[in-house]
């Protein structure tokens, strides 16, 4: 049975950029990784999964012009069909984030195989589980699940979530981000400061109060040896 080893975290991204998302599973045989994006107001997700089992490399720059061209030729999209009304409902496909028995995985992997159409290779799919997408649009905004599958069974994991921001947003919120730590380092030293003040207050009355009681008594001390005298 397939295990998924590792997944991506998380990701807050601007519009334009580029996402590289990663998923690593182990099986015999060797599993291969599909992706399945879950986007709000959608009921049928779509699936990224290479269309050819080699291994490609992923580039470390925003430029992946040369890529995209030799990945079109190679990466496929496919989304997931309801079945016709004279199906029986065994044949019918539904994936959720239980799918762990085998003849939900034939289902799944039938779903995967037919209506594929290619993507022009913005949003690309590898062989070694790694999900690209280039010039992120707002749409790309969704629940990424990482699927893993061989002949005995498919395993599906939830754990990645792609929040996509205008410019604007990204900016207000590094802003904030920056903000708060500025406003963490002001508190800090204005507690620091009052504390320091508060210190030196009961140290200068300590003094005051000492110097004025050793004047008494050396005041007291004349008296009493006039009054002697």
């Amino acid at each position: 049975k397939p295990q998924i080893s590792q997944i991506s975290a998380n990701q807050t991204i601007r519009v334009g950029n580029q996402v590289i998302l990663n998923c690593h599973a182990s099986g015999d045989p060797h599993p291969q990784i599909s992706w399945i994006v879950k986007k709000p107001g959608y009921k049928i997700p779509s699936v990224y999964t290479p269309l050819v089992d080699s291994e490609l490399l992923i580039p470390q720059s925003t430029d992946l012009s040369d890529s995209s061209r030799s990945g079109d030729n190679h990466l496929q999209e496919q989304q997931f069909l309801q079945p016709p009304p004279s199906s029986s409902s065994s044949s019918s496909v539904s994936i959720d984030h239980n799918l762990n028995s085998a003849s939900s995985a034939d289902s799944v992997v039938a779903a995967i195989s037919r209506n594929m159409q290619t993507n022009g290779g913005r949003i690309t799919a590898f062989s070694n589980g790694s999900l690209i997408i280039k010039q992120v649009h707002l749409s790309d905004q969704a629940e990424y699940i990482c699927v893993a599958g061989n002949k005995h069974a498919i395993k599906t994991r939830q754990g990645v979530f792609v929040r996509v921001l205008t410019p604007e947003e990204y900016t207000r919120q590094q802003l904030g981000e920056d903000g708060t730590s500025t406003g963490m380092m002001k508190t800090i030293f204005i507690v620091v400061g009052c504390a320091v003040a508060y210190l030196g207050l009961i140290i200068g009355l300590t003094t005051f109060c000492s110097v004025r009681m050793v004047r008494t008594r050396r005041n007291r001390s004349r008296k009493s040896g006039k009054s002697i005298s």
